[in-house]
């Protein structure tokens, strides 16, 4: 169990102001169980590594599978993504600011997928040093599979 100090501390989502006009519509296939795991699962990892600085926050609803996520992205202009869930009906998704983040962790969960759904073990570090810079390159299986930055 983590100390009190070591908990994550959920944090404010600054809407926007006209929220929720100025946000983008869309729509999702996929649940919250498919990009919500614990700090080991892999596909949080690969999130927190497609996708800098997201910060996912699962708000439950009155239902099982109804809720929102949150997902929320410092920065001068934050971003903000909303997923409504509700049992039986398509998800509703709301983008405002200039990172779509939905969008961003859709295109990591399908990377993930597609790449045979690698777990954390499978994940890899390299670093260099040349000419007073650090170099870091993430990589799966083996350091000749680079992960893809976030697109």
């Amino acid at each position: 169990m983590k100390l009190r100090a070591q908990r994550a501390v959920p944090p404010v989502i600054d809407l926007p102001e006209g929220w929720p006009g100025v946000a983008r519509a869309g729509g999702t296939e996929l649940a919250p169980a498919d990009v919500v795991g614990g700090p080991h699962d892999p596909i949080a990892f690969v999130i927190g590594m497609r996708v800098p600085g997201c910060v996912p926050v699962l708000v439950p609803g009155e239902g099982a599978g109804d809720g929102t996520l949150w997902l929320t992205a410092g920065g001068a202009v934050p971003s903000v993504a909303a997923a409504g869930f509700a049992d039986g009906r398509r998800p509703n998704v709301l983008q405002p600011g200039p990172r779509s983040l939905w969008t961003e962790v859709e295109k990591a969960y399908r990377w993930w997928d597609r790449v045979g759904r690698p777990e954390v073990f499978d994940f890899g570090l390299t670093v260099t040093v040349g000419a007073g810079e650090v170099h870091q390159v993430p990589w799966y299986a083996s350091p000749d599979r680079e992960i893809p930055e976030r697109s």
